[in-house]
């Protein structure tokens, strides 16, 4: 192996000399001129067998330069073109707004631009990373990743940060608006303090959110939408301040860490379900039904509307939560509900009770009206017999009525008779 080297002691004032001479040496090689001269310390091969080295003291290798360009500092077999090893890590500083800019087109490379306060490092095939594309304060790396706006921060593949104090991190993702994000792959925030997230999202409206596939916030401010990956047809927000959401599998909610108390919406339903496995419950408790029916008979009921809320527009029906928590608030057990509020299964809880109580009022009174209908059935038999009868007799009776006027008729004619010959009688006497 081929090599310079060079050890010195402290001792020796001849040494103190060539350390002199070797620090020349090193300043000719770094800078390339000194007094406008150019000086060259040539190695004898190409690669790594020959280099030039400093020790210290303890003939540890400092700084060694390798005839195949690779710089170790604090390393005696760089593997880099720039290979160190220190504790106390790696500072470059310079001026803000003060240097020469950069416009270097196509490359592989790591720059500190400190005009500008930005770093890039990475791959660029055109130009990306120029000056005219470089924000101030900004920091890109990846491929293709441009960070023009203030602030801004690119990572990735081709993504673009635009907005000042925006950043873009995925692939082909852009952040347009000011103080937007986009993350994932082929999404877009072009609101001012908006967020995209995911696969093909675009949130267009200012501070507006949208996560997933398929989604966009359609210019829609405060709006927040998520979809999800059951098709590329875009779900758009309709109005501004709107929440959003698209999940063909539908939805779950639970509200305890053994995720068995919750509501569902399952896919392609239109409204929720709520938790009902009997193998999920406990302290089963029959239920009065009218006492259900005498309560809800009891309550106030009519519309109102909620305060602050306008009453030409915003009207509502139901019962008020005070009522209903005095009513059926403690079923002997323990707490159900509040004052407050009314829970919705709870409120098919109660009236499920009161209809199974209605359908035994119900039962019963057709019971009755079953006998009462077979009593006044056998009445009405009862009476048309006697009815049949009293027609009977009512025949007998107007028989004898008209017997009784021949009877009648006879007598008056046997008095007529019996006047008429005494008459007769009293004439001849006389």
């Amino acid at each position: 192996m081929q090599q310079i080297e060079n050890k010195f002691s402290k001792s020796n004032k001849s040494v103190n000399i060539a350390r002199l001479t070797i620090f020349l040496f090193i300043l000719f090689f770094f800078t390339g001129h000194l007094l406008a001269q150019v000086s060259t310390l040539k190695l004898n091969t190409a690669d790594n067998t020959s280099y030039f080295d400093i020790t210290d003291s303890g003939d540890q290798s400092k700084l060694r330069m390798q005839a195949d360009g690779k710089l170790g500092i604090n390393q005696d077999t760089p593997t880099a073109g720039l290979h160190m090893v220190s504790n106390d890590g790696l500072l470059v500083q310079g001026t803000y707004n003060n240097g020469n800019s950069w416009s270097l087109g196509a490359g592989t490379r790591m720059h500190w631009i400190s005009g500008k306060a930005a770093f890039r490092v990475g791959v660029v095939t055109g130009t990306h990373w120029d000056d005219a594309n470089v924000g101030d304060y900004s920091f890109a790396t990846g491929y293709n990743t441009t960070a023009s706006g203030l602030h801004s921060i690119a990572m990735g593949w081709g993504t673009i940060a635009s907005g000042h104090y925006s950043t873009a991190m995925g692939r082909e993702t852009t952040a347009s608006g000011d103080h937007s994000t986009t993350m994932g792959g082929f999404t877009n925030a072009h609101g001012h303090f908006s967020t995209a997230m995911g696969y093909y999202t675009t949130a267009s409206g200012s501070v507006s959110t949208a996560m997933g596939g398929y989604v966009s916030t359609n210019f829609r401010s405060g709006s927040f939408i998520i979809g999800d990956y059951s098709t590329s047809i875009v779900l758009n927000s309709t109005t501004n301040n709107q929440m959003t959401m698209r999940f063909a599998g539908g939805y779950r909610l639970f509200t305890n860490s053994g995720a068995s108390v919750g509501t569902q919406l399952t896919g392609g339903a239109n409204s929720w379900s709520t938790t009902s496995d009997s193998t999920k419950k406990e302290n089963f408790l029959n239920a009065d039904g009218e006492y259900f029916l005498n309560s809800i008979s009891a309550l106030r009921l009519g519309s109102w509307n909620y305060k602050g809320q306008n009453p030409k527009e915003f009207r509502h029906y139901g019962p008020m939560a005070q009522e209903i928590f005095s009513h059926f608030g403690n079923d002997g057990i323990g707490t159900i509900g509040c004052d407050t509020l009314l829970a919705t299964a709870d409120m098919d809880g109660i009236m499920m009770v009161a209809i199974k109580a209605l359908g035994k009022r119900t039962d019963e009174l057709k019971i009755k009206n079953e006998k009462l209908s077979a009593k006044n059935e056998m009445l009405i038999g009862e009476l048309a017999s006697q009815k049949e009868e009293f027609v009977s007799q009512n025949k007998l009776v107007q028989q004898l009525l008209t017997e009784l006027t021949n009877v009648k008729n006879v007598v008056l004619e046997i008095r007529k008779e019996n006047n008429n010959a005494s008459s007769k009688m009293a004439s001849v006497i006389n």
